[in-house]
């Protein structure tokens, strides 16, 4: 069981205009989670209709966080590198089903079943920490050639195309195919055909040799104190992770992508379409699915495409709804800047429907399931589980953790109360929510199952909402 960092609290007032609500819910949320500083801003039909900055982006000098400040987006990178792919792919210069070896002419042997789209979506078999085997010896500085030397000598953790792994060593790769086919450096390609079109005129790749105006100062949390983080390694190709960007750049590439000026219609909906594994599975990724360079989930019927970064950041779309959040924070994710959460709760202002919070219970489907989950929940808080009904790599996972279970569930007494909220597919796999009820708290129970019936992910969690 996993419970978001985001705390659970309550508003003093509920106020009408939705940027005041949000405003309220940033300063209250960035207290609670000790986030320094976070810029926001949220587009409606296309148009920026909240554009707003709290607290700081260095602590140490005391310079606020604005619109301007650009943050590290870590792994929200892997969507412009997606976008970097199909823009190539679009030209006739990329097959995404070709081998990696047609465009990696040295790739070793066991690189040769792995394709451009496996990649893409996470199937490929590579690892994710692949730069450095002896961790000990962990450099300052590593050049494309040595984090490539190093990919090449990394082995698979499975064929490719037979599982989903989230892999930075694969967006590491298909940064180097953007080299080998554009002719030029990642950082030349997006800044030619993708910062400088879209008018992201701030909008860079890091390096920690340069000054970059603007840039906030990245924190973690160690003991409850806030000290800086430890990104100081520096590299050569950063396609996986180092794009530096503002709200208002990210805003101009939001709209870009949905006036086609990047990639076309139909490019950019199966960017958003499920990677699919043998049988039709995609992979149990609690409440999402991934497309191309992008996370798919779903809310009561409402789509979201969205991908954070371990810096802090989160992009949140509602393509159907015409609404994209973005929320950009100087707190490591790990630490509590979630910026996914952050955004999601955002939206809640904009859209009524996109918190479970606000959900009503339904008919249950699958009353079997529902009484399963009642009766796991009381093994979980006496410290037990049930493994036949969950699979072998839940298992794993859980059963270490059986006792930290039962300090945290245990003293919440048995669920009053079970109830089925919402549920979506995602190839041959589902998942489902239920809203569960204790004496004196209520938390939300997201769960996935497997195309054999089996328990692949289950998560506990408090849901915040706009207001309160």
């Amino acid at each position: 069981m996993i419970l978001s960092s985001l705390p659970s609290f309550a508003l003093l007032a509920v106020l009408a205009a939705p940027e005041d609500r949000v405003d309220a819910y940033m300063n209250a949320a960035m207290a609670a989670a000790h986030i320094p500083g976070a810029s926001l801003i949220v587009l409606k039909d296309g148009k920026v209709v909240k554009r707003a900055a709290y607290g700081l982006a260095s602590v140490e000098y005391d310079v606020p966080a604005k619109p301007e400040t650009l943050y590290l987006l870590a792994s929200m990178t892997k969507s412009f590198t997606a976008t970097a792919i199909l823009m190539l792919f679009e030209e006739g210069k990329i097959n995404l089903d070709d081998s990696i070896s047609t465009y990696l002419t040295d790739a070793p042997e066991a690189w040769k079943p792995i394709t451009v789209r496996m990649l893409l979506g996470h199937t490929a078999g590579l690892k994710d920490r692949w730069e450095e085997q002896d961790h000990s010896k962990w450099r300052l500085a590593y050049s494309t050639a040595d984090l490539y030397a190093a990919a090449k000598a990394t082995p698979l953790d499975f064929a490719p195309g037979t599982r989903w792994q989230y892999t930075d060593q694969g967006y590491f790769l298909l940064g180097k195919i953007v080299e080998q086919v554009s002719g030029v450096s990642y950082r030349q390609f997006l800044t030619d055909h993708v910062f400088k079109p879209c008018g992201m005129d701030a909008s860079t790749t890091t390096s920690q040799t340069e000054i970059v105006k603007n840039l906030a100062q990245g924190y973690t949390l160690a003991r409850g104190q806030l000290q800086k983080n430890h990104r100081r390694t520096d590299y050569g190709l950063v396609s996986h992770f180092g794009i530096v960007s503002s709200v208002d750049d990210l805003a101009k590439f939001d709209q870009a992508l949905a006036a086609g000026k990047l990639v076309k219609g139909e490019t950019l909906a199966a960017m958003w379409s499920p990677t699919m594994l043998p049988g039709g599975d995609v992979g149990h990724m609690l409440d999402a699915t991934y497309g191309m360079g992008w996370f798919l989930e779903g809310i009561d019927g409402h789509r979201i495409v969205q991908h954070g970064g371990a810096s802090g950041t989160g992009y949140v779309k509602y393509p159907d709804d015409h609404l994209t959040v973005i929320v950009l924070t100087n707190l490591e994710q790990l630490a509590g800047g979630d910026g996914i959460g952050l955004a999601k709760i955002v939206a809640q202002a904009y859209v009524p429907g996109l918190g479970y919070a606000g959900l009503s219970e339904r008919t249950d489907p699958d009353p079997k399931l529902g009484d399963t989950v009642k009766s796991e929940l009381a093994h979980f808080a006496a410290g037990t589980m049930t493994a036949a009904l969950y699979t072998p790599e839940f298992v794993r996972l859980i059963e270490p953790t059986l006792p930290a279970q039962k300090a945290g569930l245990g003293p919440l007494g048995p669920a009053q109360r079970i109830e089925y909220l919402s549920e979506a597919r995602f190839g041959a796999s589902r998942s489902a929510v239920y809203r569960v009820r204790y004496k004196d708290i209520t938390l939300y129970l997201h769960l996935v199952v497997d195309p054999e019936g089996r328990l692949a992910q289950m998560a506990l969690r408090p849901e915040t909402s706009i207001d309160g």
